[in-house]
C-alpha cells in the first residue's frame, strides 16, 4: 500500500461521521505514527499512519502547511469568554 505524504503543519479532518468537526494539526511524523493536536480541545494524540486515507475510519487532508496561514481554521480552539 502506498503511503500518503503526511507533513508537519497539515490539517486533517476525521472522516468518521461520529466525530464530525474533529480537526487535527500534524505536529510530528514518525515511523508508523503521526503526532497530532486536536484543534478544538488542544489534546495531543498519536494515530497510526495508515489511517490517513479518505475512508469512513480514516482522515481527509483539508489544508497543506502553506494554506494554513491563509485560513483561520487553526483559531477554532475552544476559548471560554471572560
Amino acid at each position: 500500500m502506498k503511503l500518503i505524504d503526511i507533513q508537519v503543519g497539515q490539517v486533517w479532518e476525521d472522516a468518521d461521521p461520529r466525530s464530525r468537526g474533529r480537526y487535527l494539526v500534524v505536529e510530528a511524523v514518525e515511523e508508523g505514527y503521526v503526532g497530532c493536536q486536536v484543534l478544538k480541545t488542544g489534546k495531543k494524540t498519536r494515530i497510526c499512519r495508515n489511517r490517513f486515507k479518505p475512508s469512513s475510519t480514516g482522515y481527509r487532508l483539508l489544508l497543506r502547511p502553506e494554506m494554513v496561514a491563509k485560513h483561520s481554521l487553526t483559531e477554532q480552539r475552544a476559548v471560554k469568554p471572560t
